[in-house]
């Protein structure tokens, strides 16, 4: 005997299989909106409204070449900036660390000097 979650699930499956036969079968027909409606069809119409992309921004076509060479050198300043600010953070950072920078030098000199190995450490 069958519980009554199996027999509502067994409902379900055939209901689903019903309706997907019925759209297979109507899918080269001409459908009336009611149709649809029933068959659920018009959900994935629906959703393919909302799941349309946006037409694509077009660029300007008729840019003036004085424009064109502003545009480029803005970027190119741009550019020497970004890498001029990355040169000032790396050199503060050298100093901030040289202490420790110093410090590990004279580790390599000593451990040079007394003709020890990392190996051996």
């Amino acid at each position: 005997k069958k519980s009554k979650f199996e027999l509502r699930q067994e409902a379900t499956k055939a209901k689903a299989l019903q309706v997907s036969m019925d759209t297979i079968k109507t899918e080269g027909k001409g459908e009336t909106t009611e149709d649809k409606r029933r068959t659920g069809a018009a959900r994935k119409d629906a959703m393919r409204n909302i799941m349309e992309r946006p037409e694509t921004p077009r660029v300007k076509e008729d840019v003036l070449p004085e424009e064109e060479q502003q545009d480029q050198a803005v970027l190119l300043i741009q550019r020497v900036l970004r890498g001029r600010s990355m040169q000032n953070q790396m050199f503060e950072g050298k100093e901030k660390r040289l202490d420790l920078i110093n410090e590990l030098r004279a580790a390599e000199r000593w451990t040079e000097a007394s003709g020890a190995t990392e190996e051996e450490q």
